[in-house]
């Protein structure tokens, strides 16, 4: 029986091979095209009349008035005295604006030290969602063309010594230490500025009995200092302000209502002088779980209204009482 013999024309072969390579070739470049369509930036080059050489960096303008609202914001206003109590806070805050509207998870921790004396905080956006329209966009000379993304935020870390406290003809006066790290992402869509900060603070606080038979009490309480942020401007390394709050505090015997104002008035004259207004709801109880609402509304510089809800996890505990 003859074995048959498959014979392989080289010619259908190597037409073979060809096409192959033609297939292997096209894919290729249709796979390169799309991802280059996803990081092309001439879209923004033609915006901001790029020079082909100034990094794109110096046409971000680094201040609150052309930046995300979790950026570099106005810093929460300290009361003058120390919460005594181990506090973890988880809440979540919507910020809305004309073109940017931002929502985020926050969290916060205070870690009382030494009793009445001394405590440790930090705090942290993990995450936030925004969507902007073209105009805010390319105002603030952000990189992303869909204007929409999620990013991840700053972590701030912060030391309380309390200086004095109870005594009758003076009132109670807080020192406050206060680092923002550069852990932030999102520097090119103008979310974070991908550069530390610290700001020091003192604040002043007294406390008045309203009505003998009654359990209200009015806190009064102020605030001043220097906000410190590092920019991308070579020209100015750093923005410094001066830091300013003033607030009250109505406690009942269920709720404390708070109203605040605070800002900080930086020097480059770039939209760097924001001033807020803060209304603060919280639920007082003996229970170890609260809850608070909270509302904040830009005045000057800080093109933002924000709403937010948080719980208040209180645990009765230092590491060093007395």
């Amino acid at each position: 029986m003859l074995a048959k013999v498959c014979i392989i024309d080289p010619k259908l072969n190597l037409a073979t091979l060809k096409k192959t390579c033609l297939l292997i070739y096209c894919c290729i470049s249709l796979s390169t095209a799309a991802s280059f369509a996803q990081t092309n930036l001439s879209w923004w080059n033609e915006v901001h009349n790029w020079d082909g050489t100034t990094h794109w960096t110096q046409y971000m303008t680094y201040s609150t008035s052309f930046m995300g609202p979790n950026s570099i914001p106005v810093p929460e206003l300290k009361k003058g005295v120390i919460n005594n109590s181990l506090r973890f806070e988880n809440g979540v805050t919507g910020y809305w604006s004309k073109g940017d509207d931002t929502y985020n998870i926050f969290q916060k921790l205070n870690v009382p030290i030494a009793n009445d004396r001394i405590a440790m905080q930090s705090w942290i956006v993990p995450i936030e969602y925004y969507k902007t329209d073209t105009a805010t966009r390319d105002m603030r000379a952000a990189r992303k063309k869909s204007g929409e993304g999620i990013e991840g935020g700053d972590f701030y870390f912060a030391t309380l010594i309390q200086l004095i406290q109870d005594k009758e003809k003076l009132p109670d006066v807080l020192l406050s230490l206060n680092f923002k790290t550069s852990s932030g992402t999102g520097i090119k869509n103008a979310r974070f500025t991908d550069a530390s900060a610290y700001f020091f603070d003192i604040s002043f606080h007294k406390e008045y009995t309203i009505g003998q038979k009654t359990n209200k009490k009015l806190h009064l309480y102020a605030l001043t200092g220097v906000y410190i942020y590092q920019t991308h401007i070579p020209q100015y390394f750093q923005n410094d302000a001066l830091m300013l709050g003033l607030g009250t505090d109505l406690e009942f015997e269920n709720h404390i209502i708070s109203n605040q104002i605070a800002s900080y008035l930086g020097y480059l004259n770039i939209g760097d002088k924001p001033v807020v207004y803060r209304f603060e709801l919280e639920k007082k109880n003996e229970k170890k779980l609260k809850w608070n609402l909270k509302f904040e509304h830009g005045i000057q510089d800080y093109p933002f209204t924000s709403a937010s809800f948080g719980l208040l996890y209180d645990i009765p505990l230092q590491l060093f009482p007395n």
